[in-house]
């Protein structure tokens, strides 16, 4: 798939939009967690990022870090 350089938007109904809306907000906050002590708390913010960053660079970016999390190792 080719990059055109636009973010892909999570397609959500109108309640739901408010949520995913706010949970963006606090993006910065999923990324912090990558990095917390607490490795249940790193694995969970695995699938948040994929939903809630919009930035693909910026996942890319994040990449080695995740890798680790994933892995059961500290970033």
């Amino acid at each position: 798939m080719a990059s055109t350089g636009q973010s892909v938007r999570l397609r959500v109904d109108a309640p739901q939009a408010e949520v995913v809306s706010r949970t963006r907000e606090h993006v910065e906050d999923f990324v912090r967690y990558t990095a917390d002590p607490d490795p249940r708390l790193r694995q969970a913010v695995i699938p948040a990022l994929g939903i809630f960053l919009d930035d693909g660079y910026r996942v890319i970016a994040l990449s080695p870090v995740l890798l680790a999390v994933a892995s059961g190792c500290s970033p």
